[in-house]
């Protein structure tokens, strides 16, 4: 098993699902290892609502904001 690529607290942006744009001003919540990959919970910086799914490591990117 790798390493994860985002670790918890990390600012990160997410892939809009419907949009496929990307959402800034989240941070890594939990990471976990499913099956053969890596998964992430994220949370919103604004509010610090954690978001109900979980995303794989190519739906984040780096918030340098």
């Amino acid at each position: 098993m790798s390493e994860p690529v985002w670790p918890v607290g990390a600012p990160v942006a997410v892939r809009n699902r419907f949009e496929r744009s990307w959402a800034r001003g989240f941070e890594v919540e939990d990471e976990r290892f499913e099956g053969d990959a890596w998964m992430y919970r994220v949370r919103r910086r604004s509010d610090s609502v954690v978001l109900p799914a979980s995303f794989g490591e190519a739906e984040l990117r780096p918030d340098d904001r």
